[in-house]
Formats: C-alpha cells, sequence, structure tokens
C-alpha cells in the first residue's frame, strides 16, 4: 500500500476534536481585535465631533501593533494548546493504542492531525486581522487609517511563530507519555536553546571589550527569536499593572519584529525543522510510551538535565563577569556558585520524582550530577576563550582597509537620523582620520581598566565596522569630542553619505506615512513637500548637523512630526523637528496654523465664554492649557492649567477661575483678527471640554487647539500664575 501524509478522514476527526478549543480561543482574539479600535473611536466620536474637527485631525495612523495588540501573545498560549488537545492519545494507552491500529500508517496520522492545528490556527490569526481591519475600515471609516500590507504581515508573523510553538509541542507530545513532562519539554525546546545562545553570547560581551551588541551572528540575536520576543513585551505589559511602575508605554517596543521578513523566514524554518524532527519520533514511538515520563529514562534524564543547566545559567554568567574584572569579593566563589549549583541539583531530582513518580529515579539524578558539572565548566570556559580571541584583534591604523560608520553607541531606533542610518551604514569610507580614530579608540577601549573607567569622561562611543583582510569586524570605540566634531564634519563634506541623507520617499508614494501628536494630519502633506524643498535648498553641512541630532535640543524645535516608511519587508521611521533652520517647513507650518486659526479662533472664543458663564457638572478630565510661547524662549513654553472640580473652573488646581476665564475671552476676542507672526509672543489654547449651546446644555464635547498672536500673561489677573518677573503693564489691544 502507497503511504500517504494526509487523509481527509482523520483530517476532519481532528477539526472536529478542536472545534471546542477553537471557539474558547476565539473569545480573547476577538477581544483583541476590535475593543482598542472601537475604544478609540468611542472617544473620538465625542472629541471630533463636527466635520470640520474631523477633516483637521482625523484620521489618526494606528500601526498594526497598537490595532491588533495581544494577538502573538494570545498565539504562544493557543498553538500549544490546541497541539496538546490534538495528540492528547499519546498520553492514555487506551487512546494510544486505539489510533496506533487504525489502517493509515503512522505518518499519515502525524500528518493530518498536525495539518488540522495549523488549519485552525490560520483561521484564528487571519480571521481576527481581519475583522480588526473591518473594526476601523468599516464600522467608522475616516477616524482611523492604517495599512492592510503591515496587518497582514504581523498577522504572517504571528503565524510564523504559532508554526514554530505548534511543531515545538507537537515533537515534545511524540518523545513524551504524560501532559506534565510534554509541557516541561515543550517549554525547553521553545526556549531552551535561544537562553543558551543569548546567555553564551553575554559571556562573550562579558569577557570581550569593544564587541558590538546589536552587530553580532543572527543565532545569537535575540530579536530572531519570536517567542521570547512576544514573552518579554508580555511581562512588560503586564508589569505595568504592578502598584510600583510608573512608566506605562502605550505599546512595549518588540513586536515590530513579527513585520521583518527575514526573521519569518527563520522562524518557519525552525518551525518545519521540529515539525521533521516530530514526524521521525511519532513514527518510531511505540504506543507502550503512553503514562511513561519519556520513549526512553536516558531521554528524561537529558530533559532534567537541560532543566538544572538553565537554572545555573545566570549565576555562571556572574561568574564569568567576576573572573574577567578580577573584581575582590567579600564572598568567595564558591559561596556565588555553590549554592546554585545544589539548587540546580535539587531541581534536577524533583524532576525525576514527579515526572517517573518512582524513588528509585533519584540514582538517575546523581548519575547526571557530573555531567552538569561539565556543562557549567564548557559554559564558563567557551565565552572566556571566545571573548579572549575578540580582543587580540588590534589592527594599526594603515591595516584598515575601510570603515563604515553606524553612528553613536547611545543610538537609538527613534533617534533624529534613525531613518538614514541603514543607508548611510553601507557606505565604505577611506578616510585616513577616521582609521586613526578607529585604531586610537579600539586601542583605549582595550587597555582601559575594567574597574576604573576615568577615561570615558570627556568623550563619546561610537559604533564602526572595520574591515581589515577583506572581512568587517564590528566595535565600539572611544572618540574625544574634538574628534568626534572632526568627524562629524568630515562626513558632511562626504557627497556619496550626504546623499542619503537627503533620500526621502516621493510625496505620491503609498508606502510612505506622516503620523504627529500635535500638527493635525490636514497640515501634514504640505509640510512634507516643504521638507522635500528644503532638502534641495539647505547645504549639506547645514542639513548633516540638523539631522544628526543638534535640533533635538534645539530651543526653536516646537513641533515634530513622523516618516514612516516601508521598504525591503522593514519599516523605517524618522521624527523631524520643525525649526526655522528648515525655512520651507517652518513657514509652511504657520501657514497651515495660520488658516487653522481662521477658522477655530470663533469657536474657540464663543466657548471660553460660555464655560466662564455656565457651571460643568461632571468628568474632571475637562481642562484649558493656556501657553505662552515667546520666540527668545523656543520651545520652553510657559503654560497655566484650568481643570473642573463639581462645576467650578480651577486655575492651577487651586483658584476659582470663571472671572479670569472670562476676561481672557474678552482679551483674545480683541487680538483674534491679529495674523500668527512666530517672532511674536503668542497664546497657545487647548481645550477640552463639553461643547456648550447657547442656554449652557451640552450632549456632546470637543477637543481644540489654536494660536492668537497676543500675550495672555500680561493680564493682571494672570500674571501671578505665570511667575512673571516684572509687575505687568495692562497693554490695549487694538
Amino acid at each position: 500500500m502507497k503511504k500517504k501524509v494526509f487523509d481527509l478522514r482523520l483530517y476532519t476527526e481532528a477539526l472536529r476534536q478542536l472545534r471546542s478549543f477553537v471557539i474558547f480561543s476565539l473569545l480573547p482574539l476577538l477581544f483583541s481585535a476590535c475593543y482598542p479600535s472601537l475604544h478609540i473611536i468611542s472617544i473620538w466620536t465625542t472629541m471630533f465631533n463636527t466635520p470640520e474637527l474631523r477633516a483637521e485631525y482625523l484620521p489618526s495612523y494606528m500601526t498594526a501593533v497598537t490595532l491588533h495588540p495581544y494577538l502573538p501573545h494570545l498565539c504562544l498560549f493557543i498553538a500549544p494548546l490546541l497541539t496538546f488537545r490534538v495528540f492528547s492519545f499519546l498520553n492514555s494507552q487506551k487512546g494510544s493504542d486505539y489510533y496506533h491500529a487504525v489502517p493509515q500508517n503512522r505518518l499519515c496520522l502525524y500528518g493530518s492531525f498536525l495539518a488540522a492545528v495549523w488549519t485552525c490556527l490560520a483561521l484564528l490569526i487571519f480571521g481576527s486581522s481581519l475583522l480588526s481591519g473591518i473594526c476601523v475600515a468599516w464600522i467608522r471609516p475616516g477616524f482611523i487609517s492604517f495599512s492592510w500590507m503591515e496587518l497582514f504581515r504581523f498577522a504572517v508573523g504571528s503565524f510564523c511563530m504559532s508554526l514554530y510553538v505548534s511543531a515545538a509541542a507537537a515533537c515534545a507530545a511524540a518523545l513524551c507519555g504524560t501532559l506534565f513532562t510534554s509541557v516541561v519539554t515543550a517549554l525547553l525546546f521553545v526556549f531552551a536553546p535561544r537562553l543558551i545562545l543569548h546567555y553564551l553570547a553575554q559571556g562573550v560581551f562579558s569577557a570581550s571589550k569593544g564587541l558590538l551588541r546589536d552587530h553580532t551572528f543572527f543565532l545569537i540575536d535575540s530579536r530572531f527569536h519570536m517567542p521570547g520576543v512576544v514573552f518579554q513585551n508580555l511581562l512588560m505589559t503586564l508589569q505595568k499593572y504592578a502598584p510600583a511602575y510608573t512608566n506605562t508605554p502605550e505599546n512595549p517596543p518588540g513586536l515590530d519584529n513579527l513585520l521583518y521578513a527575514s526573521i519569518q523566514w527563520y522562524t518557519v524554518g525552525l518551525a518545519m525543522i521540529w515539525a521533521l524532527l516530530a514526524s521521525f519520533l511519532f513514527v518510531r514511538r511505540r504506543s507502550e510510551t503512553a503514562e511513561l515520563p519519556a520513549v526512553s529514562p536516558l531521554i528524561n534524564s537529558v530533559i532534567g538535565l537541560l532543566l538544572a543547566f538553565l537554572i545555573s545559567l545566570k549565576t555562571l554568567l556572574s561568574l564569568i563577569e567576576v573572573l574577567v574584572q578580577r573584581t575582590s569579593y567579600t564572598v568567595s566563589l564558591w559561596r556565588l556558585v555553590l549554592p546554585i549549583f545544589l539548587l540546580a541539583v535539587l531541581v534536577l531530582s524533583l524532576y525525576q520524582l514527579v515526572s517517573s513518580r518512582k524513588l528509585s529515579s533519584l540514582k538517575n539524578a546523581l548519575r547526571s550530577v557530573p555531567i552538569l558539572l561539565v556543562m557549567d565548566l564548557l559554559f564558563i570556559g567557551i565565552p572566556l576563550l571566545a571573548g579572549s580571541a575578540v580582543n587580540r584583534f588590534r589592527p594599526a591604523a594603515e591595516e584598515i582597509e575601510s570603515v563604515r560608520y553606524l553612528g553613536t553607541a547611545s543610538h537609538l531606533e527613534d533617534d533624529t537620523d534613525a531613518f538614514f542610518l541603514e543607508e548611510t551604514a553601507q557606505v565604505p569610507l577611506q578616510s585616513p582620520f577616521l582609521k586613526q580614530v578607529c585604531a586610537e579608540g579600539l586601542q583605549t577601549i582595550l587597555d582601559a581598566d575594567p574597574n576604573n573607567d576615568n577615561y570615558m569622561h570627556g568623550g563619546i562611543f561610537l559604533k564602526v565596522a572595520v574591515r581589515v583582510n577583506g572581512k568587517d569586524h564590528y566595535r565600539k570605540i572611544f572618540a574625544s569630542e574634538e574628534n568626534y566634531q572632526k568627524l562629524i564634519e568630515e562626513l558632511s563634506q562626504n557627497e556619496t553619505y550626504m546623499r542619503c541623507y537627503k533620500a526621502f520617499p516621493d510625496a505620491d508614494d503609498p508606502r510612505l506615512t506622516l503620523d504627529a501628536t500635535e500638527i493635525s494630519r490636514k497640515m501634514l502633506p504640505p509640510l512634507y513637500l516643504a521638507l522635500l524643498k528644503d532638502a534641495d535648498t539647505v547645504s549639506d553641512s547645514d542639513w548633516y548637523h540638523l539631522l544628526k541630532g543638534e535640533v533635538a535640543n534645539d530651543e526653536s524645535a516646537s513641533e515634530y512630526f513622523s516618516i514612516q516608511f516601508q521598504a525591503n519587508g522593514e519599516t523605517k521611521r524618522l521624527m523631524l523637528p520643525v525649526t526655522p533652520h528648515f525655512p520651507a517647513l517652518w513657514n509652511a507650518l504657520w501657514e497651515a496654523r495660520e488658516q487653522n486659526a481662521q477658522r477655530f479662533r470663533p469657536l474657540c472664543l464663543t466657548q471660553l465664554e460660555r464655560l466662564s458663564r455656565f457651571p460643568i457638572k461632571g468628568s474632571t478630565e475637562y481642562g484649558i492649557i493656556l501657553s505662552i510661547c515667546r520666540p527668545e524662549e523656543g520651545s520652553d513654553s510657559k503654560r497655566v492649567t484650568f481643570s473642573n472640580a463639581n462645576g467650578t473652573w480651577l486655575i492651577n488646581h487651586s483658584d476659582p477661575a470663571e472671572a479670569i476665564l472670562a476676561e481672557v475671552a474678552e482679551y483674545l476676542r480683541e487680538a483674534s483678527t491679529s495674523p500668527l507672526d512666530p517672532s511674536q509672543t503668542l497664546t497657545e489654547i487647548r481645550l477640552l471640554a463639553p461643547l456648550l449651546e447657547t442656554d449652557g446644555s451640552s450632549s456632546q464635547r470637543c477637543s481644540l487647539h489654536t494660536f492668537f498672536c497676543a500675550d495672555v500673561s500680561l493680564l493682571p489677573m494672570l500674571a501671578p500664575y505665570f511667575a512673571s518677573v516684572e509687575e505687568p503693564q495692562p497693554i490695549p489691544v487694538n
């Protein structure tokens, strides 16, 4: 009889068994798909309740991560749940005998059941992702914009991770005979290889000097391990609910890695390896393995040994750091290592007892102790030898063929010039000065005392790729502030290098997305066109200085907007400051603000007058912010806040302020006809409050943001709250 790897009847039977579990898994996925976008839409429906406000401030862009935020986390649990359910017969002697007696061969049984699991995962992941897009695109169009392609790639990344976790769980189920040992083995299969590689890499970094952590071989790059990235992100998300947690980012970093094609292909490759290994184990598995810890006592001992080894990794890494730094501790090394080693032996013994439920299994645990000791010694020795080899790389300036500049060591993904670094990092530089800086900077780090960091003062760490004998070596070097400034000047004069800093996407490119928090979306396309104009007119030297980060602390940078561009399966972002150093961009901003002000000043003044007369009951979240923007102060504006408290407006949460609001409204109405001039003092208003009618009634709230060419800090009633140095004098407004 010809062997098959798939049978429709077995496939259908597996789907029937998974039906209830799929329905159970569907509920949290639907919540993740619908709630975030619907919650935002419900808020914005009340905030931007008029067509004018919606046209000005909406739609707002949402990434795939924010659109379906918990999809990867749920996949991390749903994939093994479905796998263990469909292969649950392997843990029962009766079920194992039955399924091993079916007329189809074992490979066909395995392939049909695993195909059913992957089908359910595909339906759950892509179906819920489609629903998340429909919620935004069809239920309330115009409020949120997003990329269908990015959402699809996010679903593909989650599906790839699900395949990986499911295949590892299938391999564990084929290797073990109880649910307990299957779960433990699956966790080891998914996380243990990456944990060992991660701690080995950390050991090499600790034992070496100048090695770059973000330019390593992909096997030790933690970003390539999707389950690890998702699990770490889950811990960060749960940490937000801890009582002592203060920093609550909207989206913990990491899940964007699921969008990268290289990581997806790597994950699929691992999934196929585990699936093939699982098929081999399943075919060779004996039916008598059911209800036993594993297919053999040796395999069970290996599982326990691996579990004990993982427990000691962090302590072994600390031991490597102690040996490298040669620091004197009040406790001996034995007191550092011995307790953890004894704990690892205890865990090994407990696992043997729990898995086999036989006291005689302690003999296997004791036999494994010498092997565990050898593994610990190897873990210590390998990083020390590798670090020693790395530290021997000390090229002279004349030996360096070329250098690729990768940015500063403090560079983050959202830095001002991060958008360009991938392109500029590929430009080989032949500068003799840069070669000399690399040779001296690397020598400085290698010769430095690990317990004395005085050499770090008055300089900066740079990341470079040094090419010697046709091979690139990624290193961190130390450069003095003087050499760093000379390097910046030299790079700004390099035509090939600067061409990358002016390579912006076309304005009509469909892969381009513009977004901002303080600038209305309607203003962004003209701003981007003005930026492209500045790219042609601003000199290379000035342009490079601006985008290298000097404007990040520039006093004139009052607004920022982000450019996002998808290329080669990756998302590139740039946070761009709007400053007078970009003349076309700066003028376009204030032209747009003037048009905005002409539309919304009357409504803003009317609402200020009504808010000063009518009490507002209800939410204490309503507020009004007045900011004074003086050109000599740049972005360091002064502000006062009006907050609602049981129908009474309080200024700076203290004094009643109805009379102050009435005076502000009267003062600004006189100034409402004056055009905006960024060289003059301006008053900025942010208003979040109910939209009042003439009789004080309201059924909705509004969010307004506009400018007036006036200085409300000159009003006697407001001057004390702006903490003016001099006593203000009332100035009539014409």
